[in-house]
């Protein structure tokens, strides 16, 4: 367990022969100094540490916990904002206030480099030189991470795995309104899920006419959109900080030795 924290606290690119493409050759590991306390000594820092490593992942799993209900309550927002306002909007189905547009293949080998994204089932896979739309849409994942959303400003290249979303609506409140149903609760089952466009098509639900009512809306849920992404950044710097803790204390441990040069022996 010692020699395990050791390890752990050595930065292995130095010894790779390509920095840019890592590659450990056993004849750079065998000349690695390590430092070797009495074993009574390497027990309580063995001791110490896992003692404080514990410590470290209660730090990161509580913080992992809060993200996850901060993602939670903004979802539950978007759940209430519809409950509470749906009861006077009138009943469509989903064909009714937009279309699912089958997206086109890009294949990695075929792609141009450029600054076009091109869009996936669950995001941006790559570029591509020239885009197969250009305009604003909501790409849906077709297959793969079926049912996933996302919101795209700008030209893009939906592949043959998505559908792209076409609307005379508010764009953001469609967003809003898909991700209010969630449509990864009606995908088909079997090796590969899918979604069905017409199974979406057939979904009823209560929707405004009104373009003004559609904005208000949504800028309601972008403001607290805002403040749940700010409680969300101090989360993720949290998280981050404690992730370098095991770093920081594994310096400070074995910082002890460098020194001591009857603490040394090669490999």
């Amino acid at each position: 367990k010692y020699l395990y924290y050791f390890f752990y606290n050595l930065d292995m690119i130095k010894y790779s022969e390509n920095p840019g493409y890592p590659s450990l050759k056993l004849s750079k590991i065998k000349n690695i100094k390590i430092l070797v306390p009495p074993l009574q000594e390497q027990r309580k820092i063995v001791e110490s540490l896992d003692e404080q490593m514990a410590q470290i992942e209660i730090m990161k799993n509580e913080a992992e916990n809060q993200k996850e209900s901060i993602s939670f309550l903004f979802m539950s927002f978007i759940y209430k904002i519809f409950q509470d306002n749906s009861k006077s909007w009138n009943e469509v189905n989903i064909q009714d206030i937009l279309k699912m547009i089958y997206g086109k293949g890009l294949s990695e080998r075929i792609r141009i480099k450029g600054k076009i994204p091109v869009y996936g089932s669950n995001g941006i896979i790559g570029y591509h030189n020239q885009a197969l739309i250009d305009f604003d849409t909501i790409i849906i994942g077709r297959k793969g991470s079926a049912g996933e959303l996302n919101l795209v400003k700008g030209s893009s290249w939906p592949i043959d795995t998505t559908y792209y979303v076409m609307t005379e609506h508010n764009l953001e409140f469609i967003f809003f309104l898909l991700t209010y149903i969630n449509l990864t609760k009606i995908i088909q089952k079997g090796a590969k899920p899918g979604l069905n466009r017409n199974d979406v098509y057939r979904i009823k639900v209560n929707f405004p006419e009104n373009i003004k009512e559609q904005e208000k809306i949504v800028q309601t849920i972008k403001l607290k959109k805002i403040e749940i992404d700010i409680l969300l950044d101090s989360i993720n710097l949290e998280i981050n900080s404690i992730s370098q803790l095991p770093s920081s204390i594994l310096n400070d441990i074995f910082g002890q030795y460098k020194s001591l040069e009857r603490y040394k022996y090669d490999i």
